[in-house]
């Protein structure tokens, strides 16, 4: 389902309009689904050309100009979005604006809109300062006052379908063609029950272009503007506000703070993305890579306003606990979740300090849930989730055996030094840090899972003096449906359920690595060899597909904040 539809009309002003969509795109949340509405009035500017290039744009051709109240009628009409946000075509959106505009229709259901403010200059003003318009209401008691109308606003969809949009087909209203569209909407959004409010950081930049757009209007000489009257003899006493408000019964949806962590590996982005998916099964995610990004963490936080955030940090210098603390203030209701995937560094004193300031970690690594326990800090073990390769697995050479992975110790690279000196195998090695390797493919899932198909023995290893923790490689070598030979690892079948000889085969030193691999290759393991190979890809492809991992983090592991339970190792 999309949630917000942005609607436009737009003619001859391709530089205004490319930069409205682009500062729009930035203000959305990643990872809520959105869509563009742009009517054209017969633009020749290489506007058609390019909005039909663009991938989130529905375009809607009129092929002449009709005026703003009938093309954003049109577009408001066609939306599909849970929530429309109509603005004209020479604004620019701010930082978070489109975030906390939604959050708060979310969370407010007498709302109706939110009000964007803007810059444009109006009397009792000073240059440059953001403001929302008012338009005159008359009260229940019969007095007059004034309220807040949306000129960019955000409207709930439904509601202004019921209204009428910009009053295109309103008998009265109907008459008028480029101004008076934005009060009517919301002047009917007051009479119906409901409010338009402002929020904070809900800004946009009005440019106020000087052209033939802006001039386009019926023709008038002197005294009040067509459109300005046509609103007059519908409202002539203002808007009528109901005595008693109404309340939307929309449903709210759960919001998702995902702060997520990208190594500074290109690929991530768009192969690691079995946790965002998953989330968004669950609710409305807003995904911010927060080493990378320059968003302030405290605005996202504030606008957002989430039911969950989840975290990634795996230190505490990045976010600091006082920051950290600082933040949690900003939306007190939310319930904080830091999830490390790092074998070390998770007893720094830093590190403690800051996860004094969340409801629970959890780990990978599970040798420190004792640690955790005895500081009173509420810690559980949660595993990496499989990721699914989105493309067509590329040819690769069929190894007897294989391994993937850097060179990052001593241990390691000892190992890869026994297995280059095996005799009468074909041998392959992908990382980096290798001298004469035959590639990398660090989170390129679609060339790892080749490589772990064509491969007759996938192998694994584990950090030394660690206990029960495992990286990503043995859940994405069982799942693409490979034979993993692994490091032996204390307490493994404790924390994963996986077991050695069912659903994989393991060596304790690196002799025994030697003589795994020659029994496994003989001809006759091959039966056996399938039989622990499919054994495994069934138990993660059940267990250990990121959707099963969410819904034991909201079905067993949220639970134990409300019930104070920690894990001891």
């Amino acid at each position: 389902m999309i949630t917000v539809s942005i609607v436009s009309g737009t003619y001859n002003r391709i530089n205004h309009l490319t930069a409205m969509l682009d500062s729009a795109r930035r203000s959305l949340p990643a990872g809520v689904p959105y869509e563009f509405v742009i009517v054209d009035g017969g633009s020749t500017d290489g506007t058609l050309d390019y909005l039909r290039r663009q991938s989130d744009v529905a375009l809607i051709e009129h092929g002449e100009l009709r005026g703003a109240i009938r093309a954003f009628c049109d577009g408001a009409q066609a939306a599909r979005g849970k929530y429309v946000l109509l603005a004209n075509d020479d604004v620019t959106f701010r930082p978070y604006g489109i975030a906390a505009a939604i959050a708060h229709l979310d969370d407010n259901p007498h709302c109706g809109a939110v009000a964007f403010r803007d810059n444009r200059p109006a009397p009792g003003y000073p240059h440059g300062v953001y403001k929302t318009q008012t338009t005159a209401v008359r009260l229940a008691n019969g007095k007059r006052s004034h309220v807040t109308f949306a000129q960019v606003g955000l409207f709930r969809r439904w509601l202004g379908d019921a209204v009428g949009w910009w009053g295109a087909d309103d008998p009265v209203m109907g008459v008028s063609r480029t101004y008076g569209g934005d009060n009517f909407l919301s002047a009917r959004i007051w009479e119906e029950g409901y409010t338009v409010e402002e929020v904070t950081f809900a800004d946009v930049t009005d440019h106020v272009a000087n052209d033939d757009l802006r001039h386009n209007n019926t023709a008038h000489t002197g005294g009040i503007h067509p459109d300005s009257k046509a609103f007059r003899d519908r409202f002539p006493d203002g808007a009528i506000l109901p005595a008693v408000s109404k309340v939307a019964s929309d449903p709210r949806p759960l919001r998702i703070l995902y702060l997520s962590i990208y190594e500074p590996h290109t690929l991530q982005h768009t192969t690691k993305r079995g946790l965002r998916q998953a989330l968004k099964l669950i609710g409305l995610v807003w995904e911010v890579d927060y080493l990378n990004s320059s968003m302030d963490l405290a605005h996202v936080v504030k606008a957002w306003q989430p039911d969950l955030v989840l975290s990634q940090f795996h230190d505490g210098r990045n976010v600091t606990a006082d920051k950290l603390a600082y933040i949690r203030k900003l939306s007190p209701h939310s319930t904080w979740v830091n999830w490390s995937g790092d074998a070390r560094g998770l007893l720094e004193p830093e590190y403690i300090d800051l996860l004094t300031h969340v409801d629970l970690q959890l780990v990978v690594n599970a040798s420190v849930l004792g640690n955790y326990a005895e500081m009173a800090i509420p810690a559980s073990f949660w595993q990496v989730g499989y990721e699914l390769p989105q493309c067509e697995l590329p040819d690769v050479p069929p190894y007897d055996v294989v391994f993937l992975g850097n060179n990052t110790n001593a241990h390691r690279a000892e190992m890869v030094a026994r297995l280059r000196a095996i005799s009468g195998i074909a041998f392959g090695l992908y990382g980096a840090g290798w001298q004469d390797a035959d590639g990398q493919c660090l989170y390129d899932f679609a060339t790892a899972c080749a490589l772990h198909r064509s491969a007759r023995i996938v192998i694994g290893d584990t950090f030394p003096d660690t206990w029960g923790f495992v990286s990503n490689r043995m859940v994405q070598v069982l799942g693409d449906g490979a034979f993993l030979l692994h490091e032996r690892i204390a307490g493994l079948t404790e924390r994963m359920g996986v077991v050695p000889g069912e659903h994989y085969a393991d060596w304790a030193d690196l002799d025994d690595l030697e003589a795994q691999i020659a029994y496994w290759l003989q001809p006759e393991q091959d039966a056996k060899r399938k039989r622990i190979m499919l054994a495994g890809q069934a138990f993660v492809q059940e267990r250990y597909v990121f959707d099963a991992l969410v819904r034991q983090l909201f079905d067993d592991l949220l639970p134990m904040i409300r019930q104070g339970q920690r894990e001891t190792a």
